[in-house]
């Protein structure tokens, strides 16, 4: 039985979450600015995630790990930097 695209998407989100976790706890949830903020994102993205598509291990779980840091770093990312998540009415 195949697993729909909506339980991918829980399961997905719910990797996200436990990194975001992870590196909150470790560094925190600020950036200091929007450039250290990308800096990070392509730090987590290239060479790291990068390397996993080069070396033809993409498809594997520890290339799925990095983009899951990937994502985490893009949302702490809006966390810092997206006004629309200070508005309460969003």
């Amino acid at each position: 039985m195949s697993v729909s695209n909506q339980a991918k998407i829980e399961q997905a989100l719910a990797m996200v979450r436990a990194e975001l976790q992870r590196a909150d706890e470790k560094h925190g949830l600020k950036f200091a600015s929007p450039h250290e903020g990308h800096s990070v994102i392509r730090e987590e993205l290239d060479p790291e995630l990068w390397a996993h598509v080069c070396g033809d291990t993409g498809r594997t779980i520890a290339a799925g790990r990095e983009a899951a840091q990937v994502a985490a770093m893009a949302i702490k990312y809006m966390i810092n930097f997206d006004p629309r998540l200070d508005d309460a009415t969003f």
